[in-house]
């Protein structure tokens, strides 16, 4: 896209705050036409919200004008790049088996060494020499002890040469298996399930040579670190080793959505600091549980100034050549974390399936990365981010690396050097050999709807401690504050002599005990403390698979609301869409419950997600499987941190269940602020009834809907008049920017909450007005057309998957009526416009309740 430029900055970036560009817009220009038909390239709606598009700088400042509430930030869609595939590779005497192509140019061809034998390979390329052993000289050998077995490498780069005999299936010596052939009688390859984000071809095959040579080095039978891993290929750059941030973006969505686990995502990539490239790492790692690993970059600058090599949760490389030197081209600085091999690199191209070359670059070191990473989980499957990252950096050479030849930096400054200072970037030589001091068996815990009996799981000790150990345990916490499953006992102590009345071996027992909330996956924890130096703060990590519903998805398991005034904040791009007020939404949706102990009739109830990071929208409903019940609130122009966040006030009736859902206003999704708050409780405290018997008549009023059918996602009438005949749904207007109409004298001295606005009508029942134009009818019965245009008409653009902003607001008038649920009345935020009958605004009109 073009301007303006990422707001972010290098380390002082929120990423929590940086969530794209919307998606959905029905929006008009100050004069009343419709904006331009927008032309979308790609839409984000898995790790962000937002599209990428190419736009004139008219049809952008119109974008920005109109929706400037909607939109968080427009940045560039800048370019993406390798740094490496234009320096030439570096013979360095005495780097292995790489040293026999040293004088080759990137991407020549050669003959493959020798076999290795187990448990070793010999005459090994330098790279792999250098990882596993502590000093130099290197040796020529690889020791590896497992290959990677069952873990799923995501390659975010020019696509893979699948046939190349670096991927076919090993034999148990690491040869490859002749005898492994699939349905046409070819040699089977591990490299599987890509995807294209470059083009419409849908092709992962490597027109460049940079993919091939990364993906061999992480899991190649001859230069790969982890030889047995499954390789998904995730083109992204081009043939020109060139990429934009939409198409990087692009890829990161589809694994995202599409990955196995254990998995490592592996980018070796270089543009300028992006923190939307940033925020949809760590969207990763921390909602989709996957490693990912990144080059530093290329530029011999600071990689904090770089993306993806500035992303806190990825894990950085920094590159060295067969001297353990920096080298010199490399990025440096605090957001590196690790050193590994990257110059004069030997490893597979794609010119055909026997070809190798040799290459250069940061993008050469982080591949070695991934695959210790690989090794690392196939042993510990359940191992989190923070247990791989812990030991990686544990294994590590500190101080190994030396200073670049060339002078362009010191790890060492000194006064009166006069060499740059580099001192910042962590100095640690990566090591396949990594320290384990335990194995959590199982691993890897699943949870079912048919079976949430308690588990054991125990921490086996792989070696004699030299002092007692405490063994601490702790589950992830809930969205309520509490443990996820209750981990007894809390803690066990192992000394020595159980080692040894062990017969050599020791291990503290556990027992999970799942509680009835569920939130997906999270991890139980396993700290040790000791006054063993090996053994004291390490960190083991047990995962666990819950696929029962998650709390919040449904009616059925919604979460519940104990007291007032209540808040929580979440993410609601990991729930599914269930419930909606307006057609074709499909944004995913989270659910509260609470059962008043009191009336709440004179003391206004504001519902609010004022805070959250996307355009929200409210539902309140006392039967989700009856669209008769639903009141709907988009936009509160009240809220100072964003008018598309969203306020219901309301009055509620004691001993019945309500239910609050959380929405996206189409398709957008993303963390979000929720509180419900008592205007006139006393100090603003409420009693509600006990969770657990609002849980029970939740369920309850869930199963006993009258007339109406369990929505789910993608249910939803086309048109207001559809709603009127499917259940007589209140419904959402859409996003126009409407003007309040004059004060209605009806509305006067009827008590209100602050903030809200009514509309009352001149037909058999006053109306009510819903966020800028769709009118019901209420307090009888419906006889009146309500015709509603321009600004205060009910529209719906683009369809599920499509990110248009086209025509004008379509629909012109909408006949449907609703009758008002007796157990509360609400009101939105804004005011129709036009139509017949007079408006109010400031209060909201509070019904009394039988």
């Amino acid at each position: 896209m073009s301007l303006p430029a990422d707001p972010g900055s290098p380390r002082a970036a929120d990423p929590a705050a940086d969530t794209g560009l919307a998606g959905g817009f029905e929006a008009l220009w100050e004069s009343g036409t419709p904006l331009p038909v927008i032309s979308c390239q790609s839409r984000f709606d898995t790790l962000l919200n937002g599209f990428a598009a190419r736009l004139t700088v008219k049809e952008l400042q119109a974008l920005q004008l109109q929706l400037k509430e909607q939109i968080d930030y427009v940045i560039s869609d800048k370019t993406l790049g390798l740094g490496d595939e234009l320096l030439p590779a570096t013979p360095v005497a005495g780097s292995g088996a790489g040293s026999k192509a040293a004088a080759s140019s990137e991407g020549s061809s050669g003959d493959h060494p020798p076999r290795r034998q187990l448990p070793e390979q010999l005459d090994a390329p330098w790279g792999l020499d250098a990882i596993d052993q502590s000093s130099l000289p290197l040796n020529g050998k690889y020791d590896y002890e497992n290959m990677g077995t069952g873990v799923h490498v995501y390659v975010l780069d020019t696509g893979v040469r699948p046939t190349h005999r670096e991927f076919l299936f090993p034999r148990p010596d690491g040869s490859a298996d002749p005898a492994a052939v699939g349905p046409s009688g070819k040699p089977r390859t591990r490299v599987t399930g890509g995807f294209d984000a470059v083009s419409d071809s849908g092709s992962v095959a490597d027109c460049h040579g940079h993919g091939s040579h990364v993906a061999a080095i992480v899991g190649g039978l001859t230069y790969g670190v982890a030889k047995n891993v499954s390789i998904h290929p995730v083109r992204v750059l081009d043939c020109n080793g060139r990429a934009m941030v939409s198409t990087l973006l692009k890829g990161l969505e589809w694994v995202a959505a599409n990955h196995e686990v254990p998995g490592v995502v592996h980018m070796s990539v270089e543009g300028s600091y992006s923190s939307v490239v940033n925020r949809a790492v760590d969207q990763l790692v921390r909602n989709h549980n996957l490693h990912v690993v990144v080059s530093a970059g290329n530029s011999a600058r600071d990689a904090c100034l770089a993306s993806p090599g500035s992303t806190p949760s990825a894990v950085t490389v920094a590159a060295i050549d067969s001297n353990l030197a920096r080298w010199a081209f490399s990025n440096w600085g605090a957001c590196v974390d690790v050193f590994a091999p990257g110059a004069s690199i030997l490893s597979a191209v794609p010119e055909s399936d026997t070809s190798v070359g040799l290459k250069t670059g940061t993008s050469m070191a982080a591949p070695f990365v991934t695959g210790v990473v690989a090794l690392y989980i196939e042993r510990h499957p359940g191992a989190s981010t923070a247990e791989v990252v812990q030991k990686v950096y544990a294994s590590a050479l500190r101080g190994a690396v030396t200073d670049d030849p060339l002078g362009y930096g010191t790890l060492f400054p000194s006064e009166g050097s006069g060499l740059p200072d580099l001192s910042a970037t962590p100095n640690r030589l990566l090591q396949s050999r990594i320290v384990e001091q335990a194995a959590v068996e199982p691993g890897v815990l699943s949870v079912t709807p048919s079976d949430a009996e308690p588990r054991p799981v125990a921490v086996r000790l792989l070696a004699r401690p030299a002092a007692a150990v405490t063994v601490s345990a702790s589950a992830g916490v809930a969205w309520d504050g509490a443990p996820l499953a209750d981990v007894r006992p809390a803690a066990v102590t192992l000394a020595p002599g159980d080692w040894d009345a062990g017969g050599g071996a020791a291990a503290a027992a556990f027992t999970v005990h799942p509680r009835a909330v569920s939130e997906g996956v999270y991890f139980i924890q396993f700290t040790f403390k000791s006054d063993d130096p090996a053994l004291d703060g390490a960190l083991y990590t047990a995962r666990v698979d819950d696929t029962r519903p998650l709390t919040g998805e449904a009616a059925s398991s919604p979460r519940v609301v104990g007291a007032l005034p209540f808040s929580d904040k979440g993410d609601t791009s990991k729930f599914r869409d269930n419930y909606s007020c307006q057609a074709q939404d499909a944004a995913p949706d989270v659910v509260y419950a609470l059962m008043p102990a009191t009336n709440m009739q004179a003391r206004c109830v504001t519902i609010s997600t004022c805070g959250s990071s996307f355009d929200t929208k409210l539902i309140l409903a006392t039967d989700l499987a009856n669209l008769g019940t639903y009141l709907c609130n988009d936009d509160d122009r009240s809220c100072s941190y964003s008018s598309s966040n969203s306020r219901l006030d309301a009055s509620l009736k004691a001993g019945t269940t309500h239910y609050v859902v959380v929405d996206g206003y189409y398709h957008a999704s993303g963390e979000y602020a929720v509180s419900i708050t008592c205007n006139d409780c006393r100090d603003g405290n409420a009693t509600l009834i006990t969770p657990e018997n609002a849980v029970a008549d939740v369920q309850a009023v869930s199963a006993g809907a009258d007339g109406g059918s369990t929505l789910r996602p993608g249910d939803g009438a086309a048109s207001p008049a559809a709603a009127a005949s499917a259940g007589r749904r209140r419904r959402l207007a859409s996003h126009t920017l409407g003007a309040n109409l004059p004060e209605d004298p009806l509305s006067q001295g009827r008590g209100s909450c602050a903030g809200g606005v009514t509309a009352d009508g001149t037909g058999d029942g006053s109306t009510l007005a819903t966020n800028n134009g769709i009118i019901d009818s209420s307090g009888g019965e419906a006889s009146q057309a309500f015709s509603a245009t321009g600004r205060g008409a009910w529209a719906q653009q683009g369809g599920p998957g499509g990110c248009s902003a086209g025509s004008a607001l379509t629909t012109q008038g909408a006949q449907h009526g609703v009758d008002t649920p007796a157990v509360f009345a609400v009101d939105a935020q804004d005011t129709a416009a036009g139509g017949a009958g007079a408006g109010a605004a400031g209060g909201i009109r509070n019904e009394t309740l039988p």
